[in-house]
């Protein structure tokens, strides 16, 4: 498998750089003193375009993974202090219990399946009946 390498300009590798740093398209026009055109122009190249998905991506899987993180740390503090107080019922039938917290993080690790595999609930179920009717090709 051949790893094709990538080269950016000076002006491409600062719009990436303050890209990653959550600036939007108009402020990096500011900030680097360039019409929006020339900003939008190189933000609609293919290797641009792809790499701005990267940084997408990798943005989405860190919130999901510091939210992940949120919600096991909430569900341990919840439990832990269930059982000191020697009731796990406790962590029911409140305004957010226990079972909300867990259906959140279940909710969640499922969501990034699901973008891992590159699937969707629409996607899995044409990719089913698309293996019940046969690849045609085969």
């Amino acid at each position: 498998m051949e790893t094709k390498i990538v080269k950016y300009n000076l002006l491409e590798e600062q719009m990436i750089e303050l890209y990653t740093q959550g600036l939007s398209r108009q402020e990096i026009a500011l900030k680097l003193d360039v019409p929006i055109k020339v900003v939008n122009r190189t933000f609609s190249k293919p290797n641009i375009k792809e790499k701005i998905a990267e940084i997408v991506e990798l943005r989405e899987l860190m919130l999901k993974e510091k939210q992940t993180a949120i919600l096991e740390e909430l569900t341990d503090t919840m439990v832990s202090k269930a059982r000191e107080n020697g009731d796990l019922t406790s962590l029911l039938n409140k305004n957010r219990d226990i079972l909300d917290v867990i259906y959140a993080t279940d909710k969640l690790n499922k969501e990034q399946e699901k973008k891992r595999l590159g699937t969707s609930d629409q996607n899995v179920m044409i990719n089913i009946l698309n293996q019940l009717a046969g690849d045609e090709n085969e």
